[in-house]
């Protein structure tokens, strides 16, 4: 049993003198020690060797006549997304940033790594060329924040799962398709085609909208509020959330309406009741068609121009 005992202690001293020997090296090479739990132990230490370094990675001008696709990730930290003279990442953490412009598509990632308490402090600021031809973006954020303001591209997907995204001034010829999990979004003169925007229990606020063709908003247990112009049809539809949204008069506007046990307001007229059913000039320019489960839809017009008559 001794025999036992005192080989456990001397593997014990060895696991320590290793230790200790890696932290001299790491230190050395300008790494960082951080503690981090772990569930096969109460604690255990581990060492990164990934210098938390400033960086500038460039990657050149756009090429004429070449179109490109933009794909950012961000799983923590904050991202900046905007114009400049070429393809280029600027960061204050070299180890948790990767960036690649592989064929035609320009890739940005921002991991939280395995401290992800520590990941709050992660910066970069992500340019791409004023003339570069942007064709597809997916931008998608989970617990950081992503910034980007005037940009343009032909189609556009967000998603935001616990994180935040601010889009300012952006212009998508084609379609635009949001998500929002838990997360938020914000929005300042976004102008798309078609719009689709899906809430599961987030927020969204999206002012001066301008949306072309057909808006379909979705929300769960989340909150929407819009504000703008919409040119084609408005689908509205909500679960148990929320949804008001402040629209330019249409010259001719029609709507058809579903209620659960929840309530919709349309011009100023209210609808509610179980089962709810209420459709007027299905075939006009612009149809609002709007269900709502046992949340709440507001629809609000923001000219002056006379309501049209009620059909309640």
């Amino acid at each position: 049993m001794k025999n036992g005992f005192s080989s456990v202690l001397k593997a014990c001293a060895a696991a320590i003198l290793l230790g200790v020997v890696l932290c001299v090296v790491g230190a050395a090479g300008g790494g960082s020690a951080t503690l981090y739990p772990d569930w096969q132990s109460v604690f255990s230490v581990r060492w990164s060797l990934g210098k938390a370094e400033p960086a500038q990675l460039s990657f050149g001008a756009a090429q004429p006549d070449t179109v490109y696709s933009l794909n950012i990730s961000c799983d923590a930290g904050e991202v900046t997304l905007r114009k400049g003279k070429e393809f280029a990442v600027h960061t204050n953490r070299e180890d948790l940033v990767s960036a690649q412009l592989e064929g035609n598509t320009f890739t940005v990632s921002c991991t939280m790594g395995e401290g992800f308490w520590h990941a709050d402090d992660v910066e970069l600021t992500v340019t791409v060329p004023e003339n570069a031809k942007l064709d597809q973006a997916l931008l998608s954020v989970d617990a950081g924040e992503l910034t980007a303001e005037q940009l343009s591209f032909e189609q556009l997907t967000c998603e935001v799962n616990a994180g935040s995204t601010k889009l300012d001034k952006i212009s998508v010829a084609g379609a635009s398709s949001l998500h929002i999990g838990v997360g938020e979004l914000e929005a300042e003169r976004l102008s798309t085609q078609d719009f689709s925007c899906t809430i599961d229990a987030g927020s969204a606020e999206l002012n001066e909208l301008e949306c072309r063709g057909v808006s379909d908003v979705s929300v769960d247990l989340g909150q929407a509020s819009l504000s703008g112009r919409f040119d084609d049809d408005v689908r509205l539809n909500v679960s148990t959330g929320g949804i008001e949204l402040d629209a330019q008069r249409p010259a001719e506007y029609g709507y058809r309406l579903e209620a659960g046990t929840g309530s919709i307001e349309i011009d100023g007229q209210e609808f509610s009741g179980f089962g709810m059913e209420q459709t007027y000039q299905e075939n006009a320019a612009v149809l609002f068609d709007i269900s709502c489960d046992l949340g709440e839809v507001v629809v609000n017009f923001t000219d002056s121009a006379a309501p049209q008559p009620s059909r309640l």
